[in-house]
């Protein structure tokens, strides 16, 4: 997008300028002191509507951009509404009163009042807030964060700084939480560290936009606000669908041929199958020492041979099928069929997911949908909780086929035409 010319906003306030200056001389030979305050009138607002068009562009070229941010939220603190409303009174009552130790008191008050505006501005100038991120996060269990403070200023120091989170998150994931942090003192050029934990109500995108720092510094009585601009490498954390961590039944990882389990015979399993007398090529690691005892010949251990359960799981929700909580639970419900397969190892996973997954953090991936091929579900977990956590049911998902010959679950939004066996549907109650 081609730049905007300069020259006529430059123009513009050199001509504003320039006739705030030709109303001040027209002031003095105004012939009425009516005419004089009018002219006079003008002009300082000529003069301050050229400072307000003028100064935002230039400190943004200068450092104070770094520390000054002009999207500050300003609100008055319990302890400062009542001073607010004193100082209006004492106003009202020094213009009717003309007492000199009124206005004394009001500018008394003016001036604690602009100390405050001011002070708190510095205290919140200069910072920069650094977030890292949980590794993995579940919805709805705490998570921990660890948050680097940074003062940047050189000279000044920064009091009584909170950080909290405020904004809602991104899809309207809802809007996370988290504990307090608070900073008493920040020398100049220092920095200070403090965890905490986050609460993500749902899965889904979050970044570092929802956190914000405060002060009330120096007297309490206005709290300003700043959000944080995300640094580039802070990218943020894809909140996992919930998931239970306790152990599952058997039931919801279905084994190969409808067989669980170890397959009797000799193989290199983990179940002892039986005890027999010492055979050449037997390993001297599997001699059983105490049956040896008893027999008076060497006797080995032989295990079961034990068989990987093999899995498939297709997840297609159609939209319009079911409503958005039914699509939550269904989604949660395939989290933890996956998760449950993981822990128990052993298990072979192949995944199918038909409908679109935007993942904010690899724009440049396939937005089509996962599918991955048969592997241990403990090496497909991550990639599936991830698809799970960003999936978009409003979209229709693409065609699938089911395989009736392997183990199989179906994740979908109602029966189409006949029921399918192994299928777990969002509009059942």
């Amino acid at each position: 997008m081609a730049r905007r010319p300069v020259w006529p906003h430059v123009a513009s306030i050199l001509v504003m300028l320039l006739a705030a200056f030709a109303f001040a001389l027209l002031a003095d030979w105004a012939p009425s002191a009516l005419s004089q305050a009018a002219l006079a009138g003008l002009s300082l607002t000529l003069v301050l509507a050229a400072a307000v068009l003028s100064l935002p562009a230039l400190v943004a070229r200068t450092g104070l951009r770094r520390w000054l941010h002009w999207q500050t939220q300003i609100r008055f603190t319990a302890a400062g509404l009542p001073f607010l409303a004193a100082l209006v009174i004492l106003i009202i009552a020094a213009v009717n009163s003309g007492n000199n130790l009124v206005y004394l008191v009001v500018a008394a008050l003016l001036g604690a009042l602009m100390t405050s505006g001011i002070f708190s501005a510095f205290n919140l100038s200069g910072l920069s807030l650094d977030v890292r991120w949980p590794e993995h996060a579940f919805a709805g269990e705490r998570a921990p964060a660890q948050l680097t403070l940074e003062n940047e200023k050189h000279w000044l120091p920064s009091y009584s700084l909170s950080v909290t989170a405020a904004s809602e998150a991104a899809d309207d994931s809802g809007e996370a939480t988290m504990t307090a942090v608070y900073f008493a003192y920040l020398p100049p050029r220092r920095h200070a560290l403090a965890r905490t934990e986050l609460l993500f109500p749902r899965r889904g995108y979050y970044s570092a936009t929802s956190l914000v720092l405060s002060t009330r510094f120096p007297f309490g009585l206005i709290e300003k606000r700043r959000a944080f601009e995300p640094a580039a490498e802070n990218v943020g954390v894809v909140v996992y669908p919930r998931v239970r961590a306790e152990a599952r039944p058997a039931t919801h990882a279905p084994a190969a041929n409808g067989n669980e389990g170890a397959q009797a015979g000799r193989g290199d399993g983990q179940e002892l199958h039986r005890i027999r007398p010492l055979a050449p090529g037997d390993s001297m690691r599997h001699i059983h020492w105490k049956a040896s005892a008893k027999t008076g010949e060497l006797r080995v251990r032989e295990f079961s041979r034990e068989q990987d359960q093999h899995l498939r799981i297709v997840f297609a929700l159609a939209p319009g099928q079911a409503t958005p909580q039914q699509m939550e639970r269904t989604i949660e419900a395939c989290a933890q069929l996956i998760w449950t397969a993981a822990q128990s190892g052993g298990i072979w996973v192949e995944f199918i997911g038909c409908n679109p997954a935007r993942d904010p953090l690899r724009p440049q991936a396939a937005q089509e949908g996962l599918e991955l091929t048969p592997r241990p579900a403990a090496q497909a977990l991550h990639a599936v909780l991830r698809y799970l956590a960003l999936v978009d049911t409003s979209q229709a998902p693409r065609p699938w086929a089911p395989d009736s010959h392997r183990p199989q679950r179906l994740f979908l939004a109602r029966p189409s035409g006949s029921s399918l066996s192994d299928a777990h549907y969002a509009c059942e109650s």
